[in-house]
């Protein structure tokens, strides 16, 4: 998701015109009645930017919305919006930027409805039929982030078959994703291989060869693996 994103879900613009957007780069500036920022700019850049000189907004976020210590996707956006509402006061003229109490209970309004946003774009086409793993890809709050691409070969892969196609399968927040919430999942008959390129690493389970399993079950199967691999 990008500031530009953050923008019009919340339309913080619809009013009054201060923000202009640039092309993409890291940058974000507040003038005078202006803030200036590339689009491209993610939430995570404009975080790790900008953190380091706003230490007591991070520890004041971690103290009054306890859940954000366990989960850095909800503190980057709650960041991200408590400096958006104090950049519009700043442009504006109003108040004390300083103080964010004044801002607590609007960004939590903003937070819930970005999240709101964000299941309502999920995007389940090509699983539309496998209503169990849609339900856990929504229940769960890293899912939803995520943007899935499955790649399917109809053979195992001691036995490979070049000549037959692999067939692919793409779900999940495809509309707000960043390139760090690409997952990507490889499956055979024999093998399930799970990627995510934050990692750095895979998660490779081999199953049975006579297994039965549906592409569901298959998918389901290498995020419970991975899954696992993070609560051991």
């Amino acid at each position: 998701m990008t500031i530009l994103d953050l923008i019009e879900i919340l339309q913080l613009n619809k009013e009054n015109n201060i923000f202009i957007p640039l092309p993409p780069g890291p940058h974000f500036e507040v003038s005078s009645k202006k803030i200036i920022f590339y689009e491209g700019l993610t939430l995570p850049e404009f975080y790790n930017s900008t953190k380091k000189g706003a230490s007591d907004l991070v520890q004041y976020i971690r103290k009054n919305i306890g859940f954000v210590y366990d989960n850095d996707r909800e503190l980057v956006k709650y960041f991200s919006v408590f400096k958006l509402l104090a950049a519009i006061d700043k442009a504006s003229g109003n108040g004390n930027c300083e103080s964010y109490d004044k801002y607590l209970e609007t960004a939590k309004q903003y937070v819930t409805k970005i999240n709101q946003t964000i299941k309502e774009n999920y995007q389940t086409d090509d699983i539309q039929d496998m209503k169990d793993l849609i339900c856990i890809l929504l229940e769960d709050s890293l899912y939803r982030e995520l943007f899935f691409h499955v790649q399917v070969f109809d053979y195992s892969k001691k036995r490979p078959c070049p000549n037959k196609k692999s067939k692919d399968y793409f779900f999940g927040n495809k509309r707000f994703h960043n390139e760090l919430d690409k997952v990507h999942i490889t499956i055979y008959n024999d093998y399930v291989e799970l990627h995510h390129p934050i990692e750095g690493r895979s998660h490779a389970r081999d199953l049975t060869p006579n297994n039965t399993l549906s592409l569901e079950q298959k998918i389901i199967v290498a995020l419970d693996y991975w899954q696992t691999y993070f609560n051991n």
